[in-house]
């Protein structure tokens, strides 16, 4: 049988105060890069158009999005397996890597029709992460009572 969330963070001695706080302060540090990342975009001539300067910031919602669904797994689902934490962590970090790559190009290309559908795959993607968060909320939410 696979381990849980619950388990692990019993196993390990993790208390909720810590989880509430790695929760919080994590997404403080991901607002800090992503402002050094704009000011060093625009400071350098890379971004300086507002679409541009969107365009390198599209990791920023991805990434957030990841981590609120892990830090939500952490706090409030028990019963999930510890795999789909380990899973969804790579996958934020295989993410934000392609997004900020092709984010790169599309900002050195700079063709109107490249941000409009880079754009539209970002909020697919966000879009499809909600839904997986949903899907993980519904599926192991721990019930205290079933009803009769």
């Amino acid at each position: 049988m696979a381990m849980t969330v619950g388990e692990l963070n019993k196993k390990n001695g993790i208390s909720r105060t810590y989880l509430w706080t790695w929760a919080i302060f994590v997404q403080l540090v991901f607002f800090a890069l992503a402002l050094g990342v704009a000011y060093g975009c625009y400071h350098d001539d890379v971004a300086r158009t507002p679409r541009s300067l969107l365009a390198a910031m599209a990791w920023l919602p991805y990434v957030t999005l990841c981590h609120v669904i892990q830090s939500y797994l952490s706090l409030f689902l028990p019963l999930a397996p510890v795999a789909i934490c380990a899973a969804l962590v790579i996958v934020a970090m295989v993410g934000t890597v392609v997004l900020m790559l092709v984010a790169l190009a599309v900002i050195v290309y700079g063709h109107t029709a490249a941000f409009i559908a880079f754009g539209s795959v970002l909020v697919i993607i966000l879009a499809v992460l909600l839904a997986i968060w949903y899907w993980l909320d519904r599926t192991y939410r721990a019930v205290d009572s079933l009803p009769s």
